[in-house]
């Protein structure tokens, strides 16, 4: 696994010193460059110390590059192996692709694309880093990546996810935010034949329209402005796993049609290419959104919508499902408990019978996040209702006593702070503590909305997940 403070290593293999020598001038200091004159040192030294990429000659005396590589592919580590061929030799090195290599570089080869190369192949190995901590990380949550509950409508559910698991079909998670739905989509991707690959996911709504397609399909250096450097696109990097699409319903209908083209052809452009690319990516999508309502006021694309709803998972709000409450909070109270180093063992019963009769339009997350404060700022090893204030229904007219009866002014203030403390956090939980979708739900503008939140002392970063 690549350490994020240490070098990438590379391995030279080349029976010619010059072009060793030109290499590494090139590549280092930036990797950690080794060397070998022949693919039989070559092979003993890459066992020695298991570099990060390989880039050898084709033709040597003694091994050649074919026969380096079958060697390679029977290791326990997984070298990115790039061949270096001379020119009229191509054949040969797609022929060597389609055993494995990553890539190849036509002699005499230009330094600039030699750069790009390597940068693909260091793309490709923090990948394949990545994937060897999920999977590891994904042995050890894996109750944490289902969704909490013993209801019947939980029940069906996870069955329904587990039985999608097992077919590699499109799937449409549906339900309010805050329900789960990303919990789903990871536990139909640990569930599926894909497991071993990658689990990508992508906020439709999180970038502007412009950024998107960057994002999801790459692009090539100087494709547009800014554009430095060439990228792998999500497509690219959910290769043989799953992409999850969240928020899918806030996608533009331009950047429908392209995505609709990969899920039909399993082909795509990076921006600024004009190579078409194949991508064998599972999809599965998320929306908080009524898609077939998009689709009678022309936001959403008929022909995608059945594409991408082969199966639809629907979550239910949790006010459908309170008697899973106990369950989830005694889940929470361990996971924080943990976490802030505390001892909390239950709650009092009034405390707990409030939390399961409120209404939770943030749902489980509003949960979670109530949880975590209360146990973070507690000083006993029982939670009371006191402790969660904030969720006690505000105060109408009939609850006013002669104490309360400091001023009208006064306690109309108060009475509206309140409303609006409890509006806003509603509104922020729900988008996942983005001002601007906040703002353009409940009909105001940003800066009003950001003036107001300053003002209640509402941080919206502690509504993020």
């Amino acid at each position: 696994m690549v350490e994020p403070d240490r070098q990438i290593s590379i391995l030279i293999i080349d029976d010619e010193q010059s072009e060793r020598t030109s290499l590494k001038r090139v590549l280092s200091p930036k990797y950690d460059v080794s060397e070998a004159p022949d693919g039989d040192q070559g092979l003993e030294l890459a066992i020695k110390i298991e570099p990060d990429i390989i880039i050898t000659d084709m033709m040597m005396p003694g091994m050649n590059g074919l026969e380096l590589l079958k060697h390679l592919n029977k290791l326990d580590f997984n070298p990115v192996t790039i061949f270096i061929t001379a020119f009229g030799n191509e054949k040969i090195a797609v022929d060597a692709m389609k055993s494995g290599a990553f890539d190849y570089i036509s002699k005499p080869f230009d330094i600039d694309e030699l750069r790009m190369v390597v940068r693909n192949a260091s793309d490709k190995v923090m990948l394949l880093s990545e994937n060897k901590t999920l999977r590891r990380q994904i042995q050890k949550m894996s109750a944490k990546n289902k969704l909490i509950g013993e209801s019947e409508a939980i029940r069906k559910i996870l069955e329904l996810t587990k039985k999608t698991g097992e077919v590699d079909i499109s799937v449409l998670i549906t339900g309010e935010s805050g329900t789960g739905k990303e919990l789903i989509a990871q536990s139909i991707h640990q569930q599926s034949a894909r497991s071993a690959n990658r689990f990508v996911t992508f906020n439709c709504a999180a970038l502007p329209t412009e950024l998107i397609e960057s994002e999801l399909f790459g692009h090539e250096k100087g494709a547009f402005t800014g554009a430095v450097e060439s990228r792998m696109g999500k497509f690219e990097a959910a290769d043989k796993g799953t992409l999850f699409l969240d928020e899918i319903g806030d996608m533009a209908t331009e950047t429908q049609a392209k995505i609709l083209r990969v899920l039909q052809e399993g082909m795509f452009e990076r921006l600024g290419s004009t190579t078409t690319k194949k991508a064998d990516v599972r999809i599965v999508s998320a929306t908080n959104k009524d898609l077939e309502s998009g689709i009678k006021e022309g936001w959403f694309r008929s022909d995608l919508y059945y594409r991408i709803n082969v199966v639809q998972i629907n979550l239910p709000p949790l006010y459908e499902r309170r008697d899973d409450i106990p369950l989830l909070i005694e889940y929470f109270l361990g996971r924080f408990n943990k976490k802030h180093s505390k001892n909390i063992e239950s709650l009092t019963p009034d405390a707990m019978s409030m939390l399961i009769n409120s209404d939770w339009p943030g749902n489980v997350r509003e949960l979670m996040n109530a949880i975590e404060k209360a146990v973070a700022l507690s000083d006993s090893n029982t939670l009371t209702l006191s402790e969660f204030e904030s969720k006690k229904p505000s105060k109408t007219y009939s609850n006013f006593s002669s104490d309360d009866l400091l001023s009208f002014r006064e306690q109309k203030k108060s009475v509206v702070d309140g409303f609006e403390k409890e509006f806003f956090i509603s509104a922020l939980l729900q988008q996942n503590g983005n001002i601007s979708r906040a703002a353009e739900q409940i009909g105001l503008r940003r800066q009003y909305l950001q003036d107001k939140l300053k003002k209640l002392g509402i941080n919206a970063q502690e509504f993020k997940e």
